[in-house]
């Protein structure tokens, strides 16, 4: 009896399939809120203790004034939440009734085009365009620079940017009940709203990061998408019990 009393006991826990995507949409959206709401310090101290002179096309001077830690400090968080934005779509999907997962489907592919564009642009700022501007090798890095709102970089953060927007709003068909839901739609439509508005700015040609395009748009991304985020996850901790059906 004793045997097989402790047999029982060394029975591993049962994790089902609808248990991971509930972790996985809780952890996920915490730590897509925490890594959002880390950029958004991070621009206050850039601001407070690395200000950058006005970008006067003059890439040598860029270079000389160049601070490796000032651009770490908003590029780590930025590229650690990519990956945390795709988990939360992914968990979204699975838990996403089937009659309307071929939008949610959609929502994951551009939050996979988000991952991709804004992944490859973070690294290249962490490794490439740091390397060189270190380095004095100022050739071609205009393009790069972080410094320039017109370069190559911000092209790609912005466009990065709208696809995530893209990919939240049609995370709303799975939010698509009343209180905290109606909440969490809020925020994510406000956050296409951001996205939308940089691709306006993007367009029309952003000439000063003061633009008041340009700004609006940022500033609304900074506070809808933590506090989307942070709704996610109550989200997922409250209601982490089977797929939700079409008819609730």
């Amino acid at each position: 009896m004793q045997a097989v009393a402790a047999g029982r006991r060394s029975l591993p826990v049962e994790v089902t399939p609808s248990s991971i995507v509930n972790r996985l949409g809780l952890w996920s959206a915490g730590a897509a809120a925490v890594f959002g709401l880390a950029f958004g310090i991070a621009v206050f101290l850039t601001l407070l203790f690395f200000p950058q002179t006005t970008w006067n096309g003059d890439i040598r001077a860029f270079a000389a004034s160049y601070n490796p830690l000032a651009m770490a400090l908003g590029v780590v968080p930025s590229i650690l939440l990519a990956p945390a934005f795709l988990g939360l779509v992914v968990a979204v999907h699975y838990r996403t009734a089937a009659a309307k997962r071929p939008l949610t489907l959609f929502s994951l592919a551009l939050a996979t085009l988000y991952v991709a564009t804004v992944g490859m642009n973070y690294f290249l700022q962490l490794t490439a365009v740091r390397q060189n501007l270190t380095a004095g090798h100022t050739e071609a890095m205009a393009l790069f620079a972080m410094g320039n709102p017109q370069s190559v970089f911000w092209a790609l953060e912005i466009l990065g940017y709208f696809w995530q927007g893209a990919a939240a709003i049609l995370m709303t068909v799975y939010f698509a009940g009343t209180g905290l839901d109606r909440w969490i739609r809020s925020m994510l439509a406000a956050v296409f709203v951001s996205g939308a508005i940089g691709v306006v700015a993007a367009i029309r040609g952003v000439s000063s990061f003061s633009d008041p395009v340009f700004a609006a748009g940022s500033g609304i991304w900074m506070l809808c998408f933590p506090a989307a985020m942070i709704l996610c996850a109550i989200h997922f901790r409250r209601f982490g019990s089977p797929p939700r059906g079409t008819n609730r």
